[in-house]
């Protein structure tokens, strides 16, 4: 059985660094499951874990030759705690420096990825200071672009 959720995990470790700062750079975390498990996941890894990369659950379609194809929905995100910034620092900071590097260099991967096939299009939603109701969305503070792309896998 093909695994997605294990190619995509793969796939987010050969991303490499990711700069977050003029001082810090980090490989992304992984992981996915629904908001009952990001929370847990959160409260566990505290803010080792930025930048995140978040696998929303989905459908799974198997089709015949050993493929499956999924409409994935990914969350990357950084933390950013300072609520007083606008949209343009945010651009500036979090998007210019850590998301829109971090998107293309994962749509790329997962692109060229040899458990990969027939990735063409792809949409993303920018949300600085990502939230819920006006209120945080998750236990953290986060700047976020949804990834949402669909993709065909394929058996090693």
């Amino acid at each position: 059985m093909i695994v997605t959720e294990h190619i995509l995990q793969d796939i987010v470790s050969q991303v490499g660094l990711i700069v977050v700062n003029n001082d810090y750079s980090k490989e992304p975390s992984f992981m996915w499951g629904n908001e009952k498990q990001l929370m847990k996941y959160l409260k566990v890894k505290k803010d080792k874990i930025y930048p995140l990369v978040w696998l929303l659950p989905s459908d799974e379609n198997y089709k015949a030759g050993n493929l499956v194809n999924r409409d994935c929905e990914i969350i990357i995100a950084t933390r950013e705690t300072r609520d007083d910034y606008l949209n343009d620092t945010r651009w500036n900071t979090s998007f210019d420096i850590v998301l829109n590097p971090l998107v293309d260099k994962l749509v790329n991967k997962i692109k060229s990825h040899h458990q990969t096939v027939d990735v063409k299009e792809f949409e993303i939603l920018k949300a600085p200071n990502y939230s819920k109701n006006n209120k945080n969305g998750t236990i953290d503070h986060w700047d976020a672009i949804k990834l949402s792309i669909n993709i065909t896998f394929k058996e090693c």
